[in-house]
């Protein structure tokens, strides 16, 4: 949704909701002023929506558009306002009639997808830009988002199709060849996935996310490198993205840097306290050094987040046997041996089980354990 048109407060001086009850105010006296300010109804609507008193936002929005029914950015969000209170073919329609008075609007479009996708209605948004197409062929945007949905309903090569003819009829598209790269890894066409993320961020040098998925298919060619470099880019466009640290943190992994796959990895898990995977590879790396405390509590959190995580189990026994604990160890083992055996993960089942019985027919760790952890992703 756009922000306000007329004014901005100061981010310091309030509060988001103070923010907002002070537009409020402000617009609400220009409104006094002027009952005709078709900016200031759509403006206090914007306040409204944000303080989540979505009638009020309704009432102000459809004002704008009695005022000036060829604002694209009233009906934008309006359709907003309906969508929030579960009204979204009432949202559809208003998604639909931004679109036709500006067809350059992304907003409007992209809510028009989440519009079809709240009804369930796949098929009805792929016959409206079909129908589009038909009209128009030359509508690059009808097959930009008939690519976009072709994409909801796993038709990969229907995806690709379009999005290659939306960027034949306008080069400069960089989300058509951003999505088209998201369209070619889902068919492992890897260095065709590098290229349209490539041009994409040549188009729009901001693109955080093509920045992180070229990071992505770099990791896959095993080009470590040009992954880091690329998810460095990405944090620096947003540093609160904790995947980008996530997965610098792998490509330092491979690059040898431990110390800086540790700090990414705490970094991750410091952006989002939810992050399995954070856990589960920052325990490896700290079992690897020898920090099996350490790595005791990344499995065990690795656990907590994702039980089904046969591997956090496998490694919790191991940093166990490692701290001598060899009944800890086994019950991990066990546990291990239930998960494994339930995803049919028939070699780690096999493996697993006959260590636990190795040591359970010796009465000491009579072996070196330092050096057996399973790297393998959590599953």
């Amino acid at each position: 949704m756009n922000e306000f048109l007329v004014r901005e407060k100061d981010e310091d001086k309030y509060s988001e909701s103070r923010k907002y009850q002070n537009s409020l105010s402000d617009f609400t006296q220009a409104i006094e002023i002027n009952p005709q300010d078709a900016d200031a109804y759509n403006n206090r609507g914007n306040a409204y929506l944000k303080l989540g008193k979505y009638q009020n936002a309704l009432s102000d929005f459809t004002q704008a558009i009695s005022l000036n029914p060829q604002d694209a950015n009233a009906y934008n969000n309006r359709g907003n306002a309906y969508l929030k209170l579960g009204k979204y073919q009432n949202a559809l329609s208003d998604f639909t009639q931004a679109i036709s008075l500006n067809p350059q609007d992304a907003d409007a479009d992209n809510n028009h997808h989440d519009a079809y996708l709240k009804l369930g209605r796949t098929e009805d948004e792929i016959a409206d830009y079909t129908q589009a197409i038909s009209i128009n062929p030359e509508n690059a945007n009808a097959y930009y988002n008939r690519g976009i949905a072709y994409a909801k309903l796993g038709k990969t090569e229907d995806t690709l199709s379009d999005f290659t003819q939306a960027i034949s009829l306008n080069p400069q598209y960089a989300k058509a060849y951003y999505n088209r790269g998201i369209a070619y890894n889902k068919l492992g066409r890897t260095e065709d996935t590098l290229s349209d993320f490539t041009q994409a961020i040549s188009l729009n040098p901001e693109d955080m996310c093509a920045y992180y998925n070229r990071g992505i298919a770099y990791g896959k060619l095993g080009r470590y490198q040009n992954a880091l470099s690329d998810f460095t880019q990405a944090i620096s466009l947003n540093p609160q993205y904790a995947k980008a640290y996530y997965n610098r943190g792998i490509a330092y992994n491979k690059l040898g840097r431990t110390e800086d796959t540790l700090s990414d990895f705490t970094q991750a898990i410091s952006l989002n306290p939810q992050y399995a995977k954070a856990y589960y590879n920052r325990g490896i790396v700290n079992g690897k050094l020898g920090r099996y405390h350490n790595a005791l509590a990344d499995f065990t959190e690795a656990i907590r987040l994702n039980p089904q995580n046969g591997n956090a189990y496998y490694n919790r026994g191991i940093s166990y046997l490692n701290l001598v604990d060899r009944n800890r160890a086994i019950g991990d083992f066990l546990q291990a041996v239930n998960v494994y055996y339930q995803q049919g993960q028939t070699r780690y089942y096999k493996n697993t089980l006959g260590l636990v019985c190795k040591l359970v027919d010796t009465k000491k760790n009579e072996n070196d354990y330092s050096n057996i952890w399973l790297t393998s992703s959590p599953t």
